[in-house]
């Protein structure tokens, strides 16, 4: 009898798993994401009256958890019900709030972010003629560039890699990964201020310690629309150079992406043999939850600036194309806008080496990364 009893319970345990809706929020620095799931898809309706925002679910299922449960700093729970194969939610925000609602797959997952409102500022400023200290370039039609596209960029977050006790990669001779990054960071600030107008921050402006997450946080609550890490790649191998530009995926795109990811997040979970043949999936459940916060929304735009940032750097540069490429790099988990990491040489190559210590050849870089910028601006 006791055992018939404890089959039940299991039954009706996993009978429970399976066929009800899961939900968690998450307060982010910067927006707060609720996420409903199931474990196949469902139709929905999502009504934002401005003080509230009532979901409405097409299913006759139950939530593991009860609602009432539901805490967060943006909005609050105010009630609940089923009726007629529906479910009905009614969420209070918390102030000025926009709702921006999309679907992810496998798991079948609705994905409500609030978001503070943004007053559009407008912009009138033309871009300015490009200053003398710009490399020779080809004519990149500079002059299709339009100023309500602007305005969508407002905010741009450049992240040098590395700083303070943490060199990052080291050259031949002895150079710091962290101390080119940073001049070639200022020079891109420069080159977009001064002929886009955009407001332009850095996580850091000088040698100093920034962990991962500060960076990411920086970027959030600057409110940033693109998120643009920049760094230099390293090898074993003497040989190898050249440019790629990465976006961020649980997966990496080669052994050799993988190896990268490791060495820039230097992950304690990610354990093997070799120190960096790990995925994310090896992440606890709390930083795959994060990485379901925050980027993946923004994966199919941060693909195209990485796009227009190569094909500028391989013009210009006339480095090896090494391609665009993905890897579970932790600086671009947890910003909520459209990013990339550029790996903009091989500081490990000496002749890439000595290219990266060139004011000229940094700002050739910064040039290139900042073209890249203003086609995407131009063009979505």
């Amino acid at each position: 009898m006791k055992k018939r009893i404890l089959f039940v319970l299991i039954f009706l345990l996993i009978f429970s798993t399976l066929y009800s809706l899961t939900y968690r929020i998450y307060d982010h620095s910067s927006f707060t994401r609720l996420v409903i799931e199931d474990n196949q898809p469902f139709t929905y309706h999502i009504n934002d009256g401005g003080a509230s925002v009532k979901i409405t679910i097409n299913t006759r299922k139950k939530f593991s958890k009860g609602l009432r449960d539901l805490k967060s700093q943006r909005i609050k729970f105010l009630d609940f019900k089923r009726k007629n194969g529906k479910i009905y939610i009614n969420l209070k925000k918390k102030g000025d709030f926009i709702v921006k609602n999309f679907v992810l797959e496998s798991p079948y997952r609705v994905v409500l972010d609030f978001t503070p409102a943004l007053k559009k500022k407008s912009v009138t400023t033309r871009p300015k003629q490009l200053k003398n200290s710009a490399p020779q370039k080809p004519d990149y039609n500079s002059s299709s560039f339009q100023e309500d596209k602007k305005g969508e960029i407002r905010v741009i977050v450049i992240d040098p890699g590395h700083g303070g006790s943490e060199y990052g990669a080291v050259g031949p001779s002895g150079t710091f990964e962290k101390d080119i990054t940073l001049a070639i960071a200022k020079k891109l600030k420069q080159y977009i201020e001064n002929n886009i107008g955009v407001k332009v921050y850095l996580t850091r402006d000088k040698d100093m310690n920034l962990s991962l997450e500060d960076r990411a946080a920086i970027a959030n609550n600057h409110k940033a629309d693109m998120f643009i890490s920049i760094h230099c790649n390293a090898s074993r191998s003497k040989k190898a150079r050249g440019s790629e530009t990465y976006i961020l995926s649980l997966k990496s795109t080669d052994r050799e992406a993988r190896r990268l990811a490791f060495f820039e997040n230097n992950f304690k979970e990610m354990k093997d043999d070799v120190g960096y043949n790990s995925d994310i999936s090896d992440i606890s459940d709390i930083k795959l939850i994060l990485w379901d916060m925050a980027q993946t929304e923004y994966l199919k735009e941060s693909a195209v600036l990485a796009e227009y940032i190569q094909n500028e750097l391989n013009l210009l540069l006339g480095t090896k194309d090494r391609g665009i490429k993905q890897a579970p790099f932790r600086v671009l988990m947890n910003v909520a806008m459209p990013a990339v990491l550029v790996e903009t040489a091989f500081i490990s190559n000496k002749k890439e080496e000595k290219m990266l210590k060139d004011p000229e050849k940094q700002s050739k870089i910064a040039y290139a990364i900042f073209l890249g910028i203003r086609r995407y601006i131009v063009n979505n």
